[in-house]
């Protein structure tokens, strides 16, 4: 979920299980170049700073994901959690069944990235999980915040 986002696109969130951001990492994910996917294919990738990314990888995501606020919020995820994301993602890409990203809130008290059973032939399905705890409603913006 984008650090910011009007009400209407935070209900319509919950309902479709997708945002801004996961729709991009998936348009992303499933059109990678065969540079891209050798980058993606590396461990650790996403638990460094976007600025320390592979060229390729980084020169992508950077024509797509511009905002200060939601670079901070994809670093904010923790490292642990994007690097699980990242193996389900390249795993996804590298055996041709693509990926599906979708966001949720969770129970818990920090992000979590959870990767469903994977079932031959069909896509990886990965969900980010922020917490229910971290949803805040600005009256006076009219928005509603979901830290990470």
């Amino acid at each position: 979920m984008p650090p910011t986002t009007a009400i209407q696109t935070f209900i319509d969130a919950l309902r479709t299980k997708q945002t801004r951001m996961t729709q991009v990492l998936e348009y992303l994910a499933n059109g990678l170049n065969a540079a891209e996917k050798q980058e993606l294919t590396l461990a650790g990738q996403f638990s460094r700073p976007l600025s320390d990314w592979p060229p390729a990888l980084k020169r992508k995501i950077s024509q797509h994901i511009q905002s200060p606020a939601e670079i901070a919020h994809l670093q904010a995820w923790p490292s642990a959690e994007r690097e699980k994301a990242r193996q389900a993602i390249a795993d996804g890409v590298m055996s041709g069944d693509g990926v599906v990203l979708r966001w949720d809130l969770g129970d818990g008290n920090a992000p979590v990235t959870e990767v469903a059973p994977h079932v031959a032939g069909q896509p990886y399905v990965v969900t980010f999980r922020s917490p229910r705890a971290n949803v805040r409603w600005e009256m006076a913006q009219n928005e509603v915040f979901v830290d990470p």
